[in-house]
């Protein structure tokens, strides 16, 4: 005698103690919350989105803000006049702006709109092809240099230093990894490193 699928399952579910009826209604309500999760995700990617491009835009493509005595701006996002502030800034025509991050759209960004570039946390060999790619992709815009700081928690040697000069560090920043007993004559150590030049 062949027993129905209807059957099975129903000794299935007598088995693991779980009702065949309202398994419907369960599953829908979980999809519902998954798409509400989803949702709820992409229009937090889109906003970030959003607000990186006006960031890019208007805070490193257009320094007007910071150059003029009473700013004026009318653009697609954003739009403001008669406002002031104060102080301006002493670098002229702007503060340098330094852009960090690791990933290609933030070495593309720190490539167009930047001043400098500053990676943290990085041995000087793992940096070393990013500044080559900056490098490149600052090439192709026809602005000068950018300024390449590196902070390492590496400890500090000539090799270390002559290894930053040659990726085309221009700052090299240590972090030293010291136990709290240690710190004083750690800095004492660094001082004594940077007067022997």
């Amino acid at each position: 005698m062949q027993r129905t699928n209807l059957v099975a399952m129903a000794e299935e579910a007598g088995i693991s103690g779980l009702p065949i009826r309202g398994r419907a209604s369960r599953i829908e309500a979980w999809f519902g919350i998954v798409i509400e999760q989803v949702a709820g995700i992409l229009v937090l990617v889109e906003v970030l989105i959003l607000f990186a491009g006006v960031v890019a835009r208007y805070g490193f493509g257009q320094a007007v803000s910071w150059t003029e005595e009473v700013p004026r701006f009318a653009g697609r996002f954003a739009a403001f006049d008669g406002i002031r502030f104060e102080p301006k800034p002493r670098q002229r025509p702007h503060p340098p702006i330094v852009i960090g991050g690791h990933a290609a759209p933030a070495l593309r960004r720190a490539a167009r709109f930047g001043d400098g570039w500053y990676g943290f946390g990085l041995t000087v060999e793992a940096a070393a092809p990013m500044v080559q790619e900056l490098r490149r992709l600052r090439a192709t815009t026809g602005r000068p240099p950018l300024e390449i700081s590196l902070t390492t928690f590496e400890p500090l040697t000539p090799a270390l230093v002559a290894q930053a000069t040659q990726a085309g560090v221009d700052r090299l920043i240590v972090m030293p990894r010291v136990r709290a007993e240690q710190l004083e004559a750690t800095v004492r150590a660094l001082a004594q490193f940077a007067r022997a030049g």
